[in-house]
């Protein structure tokens, strides 16, 4: 089902001011994924949808980091380095990967490299435009 041009700028205007005024503690990584079944990696990809957002509310108090992605039930991180929003870092917990933003973006280790192979980090806007492209004109 197609939406409305309205409906679907009501809704994209929303979400825009959603990713520029959401929560003070609340850090979301924004992702695209390669859905060209023949590409060869993320370099060749002629076709992106969006992923899912990957969430982390930080609790600078108890110097903790829950992480969740869209739906799923969070996780917590219990052994972090919170100086604010922009850089912080947690060590690897059991089924988690460590994880260390800087300057605002996420710092990418070897592991992360190769579970996500077939994904690129963007920003909030050009995740909201893929996401909007994508229920305009499918």
């Amino acid at each position: 089902m197609r939406l409305s041009l309205v409906t679907t700028c009501l809704l994209l205007s929303s979400f825009l001011l959603t990713g520029c005024l959401g929560e003070e503690d609340l850090v979301v990584e924004y992702r695209l994924r390669c859905s060209d079944a023949s590409s060869e990696g993320v370099r060749d990809c002629g076709h992106w949808a969006t992923a899912d957002r990957i969430y982390f509310q930080l609790d600078m108090q108890d110097r903790t980091v829950a992480r969740w992605v869209e739906d799923e039930a969070p996780r917590r991180y219990t052994n972090c380095t919170i100086y604010n929003t922009d850089h912080w870092t947690c060590a690897a917990e059991i089924g988690m990967e460590a994880v260390e933003f800087k300057q605002g973006r996420r710092v990418q280790s070897e592991d992360d490299r190769v579970m996500i192979h077939n994904t690129k980090r963007v920003t909030w806007f050009e995740w909201w435009s893929t996401w909007a492209r994508i229920k305009l004109f499918g």
